[in-house]
């Protein structure tokens, strides 16, 4: 494997049920030149069941800490496990189409941009089976703010930031990039759709559905499958 191409993910879950959506994102992704780091913030998850899961999987590694972690401190527990110069951060819960890494790796040996990801965006409301966009027209340019689930980024950057030891991390992590000088580049809106469902505990952003949706969002369509949308 060339190192100098390739790309750590790193996702972190407290539930069971995200465990087929974790390796369906991993095996789904076209670029050849990947490893997947999971970190299980939760002692009561089995890690035997993901271990005969990764089997079937190759470049895997799973590691377990206690619920006590932030989320940030699970971000920085997986960085420290990653072997490779590029970096991204899948959510447990959302979708990243065959081409995500491609279409970053297309970009990021190029760019002067430390972090990577996406503003404007996709978002699937499951329930009502609404396809919508968020911040519409922010794509292909630097930016001051990315959406958590869509980071990408240069190890080296590691050297200067790291996520703060809080739920809100990911988030936080662009802000903290922009203090410490480092670029943040938006990319194109496609390869990736972020998964509102109507159960508002499985979400860290807990405003109502229809309200996050007049609020922040541009409807698309009405599709009971947004995949032929969103791929590209």
């Amino acid at each position: 494997m060339n190192s100098q191409n390739s790309v750590s993910i790193i996702t972190c879950t407290h539930l069971p049920f995200y465990m087929d959506n974790i390796f369906a994102n991993y095996s789904r992704q076209t670029y050849p030149l990947k490893e997947l780091i999971i970190i299980l913030n939760n002692h009561s998850l089995n890690i035997a069941d993901w271990y005969r899961k990764a089997k079937s999987y190759q470049n895997v590694k799973i590691i377990q800490v206690p619920e006590s972690y932030s989320a940030g401190a699970c971000l920085n527990c997986a960085v420290r496990q990653t072997s490779y110069p590029y970096i991204a951060n899948f959510d447990h819960d959302d979708y990243y189409g065959p081409r995500y890494l491609s279409e970053f790796m297309e970009i990021a040996p190029f760019s002067d941009a430390g972090l990577l990801g996406k503003k404007t965006h996709f978002v699937f409301f499951e329930e009502e089976k609404i396809l919508a966009l968020i911040h519409p027209g922010r794509e292909k340019s630097y930016v001051d703010y990315i959406i958590g689930c869509t980071l990408f980024m240069k190890k080296s950057i590691f050297e200067k930031v790291q996520f703060v030891d809080a739920d809100v991390a990911d988030e936080q992590f662009g802000a903290d990039c922009t203090k410490n000088g480092i670029k943040i580049f938006a990319v194109d809106k496609y390869n990736f759709a972020y998964i509102r469902r109507n159960d508002l505990s499985l979400h860290t952003y807990k405003l109502d559905n229809n309200q996050f949706m007049k609020q922040y969002c541009r409807v698309v369509a009405q599709v009971s499958d947004f995949r032929p949308w969103v791929n590209l």
